[in-house]
């Protein structure tokens, strides 16, 4: 299945802005407007706080995928970077393994509802 095609499913079964608890992580598929979206790891913090681990922005309209920006502050070191064509092996790699984690949230998702 092309990436695409996963991240059209994932519009389908994940709540757009919603916060969900996986793993010891929090996942949230943010829409910053203008077609422009973010998967987001966040791991909790002693405070309370939550730090991205990674986020990852990028542009969806009709099917089309268009990296924009990676950042991931628990790092070492912390790593910020706008999306270039050199750095695409980077981002489809880092892109597929948040895909992978929120298709595991899906899953999980479908088993808990079979269970009722």
């Amino acid at each position: 299945m092309s990436r695409e095609q996963v991240l059209a499913d994932l519009f389908k079964g994940i709540e757009v802005g919603e916060t969900y608890y996986f793993e010891g992580a929090y996942y949230r598929l943010k829409d910053y407007g203008d077609h422009i979206y973010g998967l987001q790891r966040a791991v909790p913090g002693m405070c309370g706080e939550k730090t991205a681990s990674p986020s990852l922005k990028f542009h969806w309209e009709n099917g089309a995928l268009d990296y924009q920006f990676y950042v991931d502050f628990e790092a070492s070191p912390m790593l910020m970077t706008a999306y270039s064509s050199s750095d695409r092996a980077f981002f489809d790699q880092a892109f597929d393994k948040l895909l992978q984690d929120f298709q595991k949230i899906l899953e999980k998702q479908e088993l808990s509802e079979e269970k009722f």
